[in-house]
């Protein structure tokens, strides 16, 4: 099984999504395995996918945000997270997390168009993106866990025709979702198109501008919203300010920049939008629990 880049948001992308390596050959697909513990600040940069995403917890626990609402994932658990829906992974004190996630794009299903028209244009382009929590224990966890289990043991094996036994596990996974009635799932995180648009909108601003000073007015106009819907979106989806999700995406941008040993610590800081060394070190230290020339030196220490 694959692992995951630390951070695996492609910076180059002009908004919050993912920009999918897929590692299963000829299948548009990512299957891997990830170390909460080795993710810097222990949490995900919040983002959103185009592909449905999968995530079961082999081992620990872990919060998990989508769309504003908090849930607890424990060993076993599976959660299924529609494209669309913002979404980030956060550690448990004293708790570590293994799991594994899968991205499925929706150009797997397209080889049957009624199918695609009945089933995956509903999932896909939902007016209204969610999470769909499958608890271990609950009525539904035994089929989907049985084949996922399936799933990963086929990428694992790699038998010949192996992309065929895949692309019907996707089918098999995505099974549940319309055979059982609707009440029956247990639903995270709805939110509607418009309000998730706005708040796209604003933090692809952040994005392609934390080089710069943004104020709380240039975040107003991209989501075309007032200054308290602003931060009420900010609040309710990740639980922060405007002016600490910058602060957070400035410093998980300069981690890459610090790898760069040709730049000084001082340039690190200017390329990332902060005004003064000592402003970004101050961040960086309280977020990282080390300064930045620590963080550098440990980093080609590990090489």
């Amino acid at each position: 099984m694959l692992t995951l880049k630390p951070e695996y948001l492609n910076p180059r992308q002009p908004d919050f999504a993912i920009i999918t390596d897929y590692n299963v050959e000829d299948l548009p697909l990512l299957v891997a395995k990830q170390d909460l513990l080795n993710i810097p600040r222990k949490q995900t940069t919040p983002h959103w996918n185009k592909d449905l995403e999968i995530v079961y917890i082999r081992q620990g626990s872990m919060m998990l945000t989508v769309n504003g609402d908090l849930i607890r994932l424990n060993e076993g658990d599976i959660f299924f997270i529609e494209p669309g829906s913002l979404h980030f992974f956060q550690h448990i004190e004293g708790c570590n997390c293994v799991y594994y996630v899968s991205l499925i794009n929706e150009s797997l299903f397209f080889a049957s168009p009624l199918l695609t028209k009945k089933y995956i244009n509903h999932l896909y382009h939902n007016i209204r993106p969610k999470g769909l929590f499958f608890p271990k224990g609950s009525e539904l966890h035994e089929t989907l866990y049985q084949v996922l289990a399936d799933f990963y043991r086929i990428l694992d094996e790699r038998p010949v025709g192996f992309e065929l036994l895949v692309a019907a596990k996707c089918y098999q996974l995505l099974g549940p979702l319309f055979t059982v009635p609707t009440e029956e799932l247990e639903r995270i995180g709805s939110i509607d198109l418009s309000t998730a648009e706005c708040l796209r909108r604003m933090l692809d601003y952040i994005k392609l501008n934390y080089q710069r000073k943004i104020s709380t007015e240039q975040l107003c106009q991209a989501g075309n919203v007032s200054r308290n819907n602003c931060f009420k979106l900010f609040h309710d989806f990740l639980g922060e300010s405007p002016a600490t999700a910058i602060t957070k995406y400035r410093l998980n941008q300069s981690l890459t920049l610090l790898s760069d040993n040709s730049l000084s610590i001082l340039e690190v800081a200017m390329s990332c939008g902060f005004a003064q060394q000592s402003h970004f070190t101050h961040h960086f230290t309280r977020v990282y629990n080390m300064t930045p020339l620590q963080f550098r030196k440990k980093q080609k220490e590990s090489r």
